[in-house]
């Protein structure tokens, strides 16, 4: 059987969770190390002991399909699913596969068919998205070096944000983005 651990901020999203997974036949339990899967509705834990799924709202997967490529995370499956695809998930992970929402995968192929780039929430690309949840306690220099990216693209991406977010600055954008739920 393939036990799974939850790691949610949120009671409500943790019950519900715990609850779909029980009902498809998957085991829960609480310490992390003991799982084979580890799910998430927040941060991907920093290191993990289990491929990590991230239950996602439809609005915020574009900063995560990043987390995906680099391999933070192992799978992605939309909250609003039914159970089933949940369940097609862990086993995908537990059996050391990726797993991308195959809704998410329509969504982006509609939008590349329109010629339209897939935007996140506030119409935030995925990578000023992933400057915004990095611009709490950090430097331009930091961000860059954990991106990969140049400070001066750091500093386009932060300007663009802050536009796209109503903010005035870089503090302001971080609390613009939490009051949205953008960002944790």
């Amino acid at each position: 059987m393939i036990a799974v651990a939850i790691l949610s901020s949120d009671p409500l999203s943790d019950r519900g969770l715990r609850e779909i997974l029980v009902g498809v036949g998957l085991h829960v339990v609480d310490d992390p190390t003991d799982a084979d899967v580890i799910a998430t509705t927040g941060e991907a834990p920093d290191e993990a002991s289990a491929p990590v799924l991230h239950v996602s709202k439809p609005q915020h997967p574009s900063v995560l399909l990043l987390d995906l490529i680099v391999g933070r995370i192992a799978g992605i499956v939309l909250i609003d699913r039914e159970a089933v695809h949940l369940e097609l998930a862990v086993h995908a992970l537990a059996g050391g596969e990726r797993w991308l929402d195959p809704a998410l995968i329509e969504e982006m192929i509609v939008a590349a068919r329109r010629g339209t780039r897939w935007r996140g929430p506030a119409g935030l690309t995925a990578q000023e998205l992933r400057v915004v949840r990095l611009l709490d306690q950090r430097t331009n220099r930091q961000i860059a070096d954990t991106l990969g990216i140049s400070t001066e693209t750091v500093r386009a991406h932060l300007r663009s944000a802050v536009s796209k977010l109503g903010a005035y600055d870089r503090i302001h954008a971080v609390d613009v983005a939490r009051t949205r739920r953008i960002i944790r």
